[in-house]
């Protein structure tokens, strides 16, 4: 497949899967297989979105190596090629991403994404290369460059895109900023070279798709993919308005309250992520230690928030 194929698959919903987990923590492999189709026959295939497994919302950082290949591979095997898989990588290690990558593409992912080296801060020079490093091991992949400033501490710039515009295999961005500024500049300069994945739609509403934005990220689709293609559906037809009143009943409303769990120590992503689940009926166990799960009380706080939004 080549760059611009894949660039057109990354479009719709770009939904963080969660990785489902046994009571003793280790990757329950069956309920990841089942909850693939289950995304995919709610209607979200190509065109409509694609799968990113173990990213942040994955807890990909908790998992091993082998942990990473052996998720990915059930989850392409489960879609089928019914909707594009782009799995998450998450090394500040150059040498251990590119093999990741390497071994991404060996299993027939469409593409990864990328985070940027973390921990320390890169500078765009370092920034640029550990893409290159990855690009050059991957060379069939097609990556997801991500700007995820608040770890990375590197806001990426017009400029930083513009050199990473010369790496022929980067073909969409993961996208949001500290700035205003910079956030519309981006798209605007470059959305016609990379298909740019809105990552602060809570935040900035429908702006990013009034400039050119083609999916957006969410986690919703594990545990309510019908309201997740509402909302698509809705940005498609460019119905602004009514898409800002779908986010404010659910989408704006979680968010705000995971906020709040945040700020009582709820850390990882796969906390709330796996909350949610559970409240639909679609437990994934446990997230893995240090991150903890809700409490009960925790629990009916969310209950309400999907009550008020229509989902329960």
């Amino acid at each position: 497949m080549g760059f611009e194929e894949a660039k057109d698959k990354l479009q719709g919903i770009y939904t963080i899967m969660i990785t489902p987990m046994t009571p003793d923590f280790k990757v329950d492999l069956k309920r990841l297989h089942e909850l693939t189709r289950f995304i995919v026959e709610s209607g979200i295939k190509e065109g409509t979105g694609v799968l990113v497994p173990v990213g942040a919302g994955g807890e990909g950082y908790h998992l091993t190596f082998e942990e990473l290949l052996e998720a990915v591979r059930t989850v392409i095997e489960a879609a089928n090629g019914e909707i594009p898989v782009f799995p998450g990588c998450t090394f500040p290690n150059a040498f251990l991403a590119r093999e990741l990558c390497r071994r991404y593409q060996e299993l027939g992912a469409d593409g990864v994404q990328l985070s940027p080296p973390y921990y320390y801060q890169p500078s765009e020079e370092e920034y640029l290369l550990h893409y290159r490093l990855c690009a050059e091991a991957a060379p069939q992949l097609g990556i997801i460059a991500y700007n995820s400033w608040w770890n990375s501490q590197f806001d990426v710039t017009s400029d930083t895109l513009e050199k990473l515009a010369e790496i022929p295999n980067v073909i969409g961005v993961k996208w949001s900023s500290q700035s205003l500024e910079n956030f519309q500049r981006a798209i605007r300069d470059f959305h016609e070279r990379f298909s740019f994945i809105d990552n602060q739609m809570v935040w900035s509403g429908t702006l990013g798709f009034m400039l050119g934005m083609r999916g957006y990220v969410s986690s919703v689709p594990n545990f309510a993919p019908g309201y997740a293609l509402e909302l698509w559906e809705l940005l498609q037809r460019k119905e602004w308005e009514e898409a800002l009143r779908c986010m404010q009943k659910f989408l704006v409303p979680l968010y705000e309250f995971i906020g709040r769990m945040y700020q009582r120590g709820i850390h990882g992503e796969g906390s709330h992520w796996k909350a949610c689940c559970k409240l639909v009926g679609r437990p994934m166990g446990p997230p893995r230690p240090p991150h903890r799960p809700y409490s009960n009380e925790e629990l009916e706080g969310l209950r309400e928030v999907f009550i008020q939004g229509g989902i329960l």
